[in-house]
């Protein structure tokens, strides 16, 4: 087994109902994956602000305006051609 197989494909609550957890394992074992809307609320919460916090690159200062537009481009859905 490689760690991409033992790796989790759904994340539920310990007080998720019996029925419900019977439907998410029937959901993972069909090759999709689940987690409750509260576990997707915090990790969106989670990205949503870590995405807006500027971190320190080391080299990133050494780049020309038109490298950082380069790299800044396909960040934002746009091309960078």
């Amino acid at each position: 087994m490689t760690l991409s197989e033992s790796a989790p494909s759904g994340f539920h609550l310990n007080d998720t109902p019996a029925d419900e957890l019977i439907d998410a394992v029937h959901v993972v074992a069909g090759g999709d994956a689940l987690s409750a809307p509260s576990v997707t609320r915090q990790l969106i919460e989670e990205f949503s602000r870590s995405a807006t916090v500027p971190r320190h690159v080391p080299g990133v200062s050494n780049l020309t305006a038109r490298e950082v537009q380069v790299h800044q481009q396909p960040a934002r859905g746009q091309s960078n051609c």
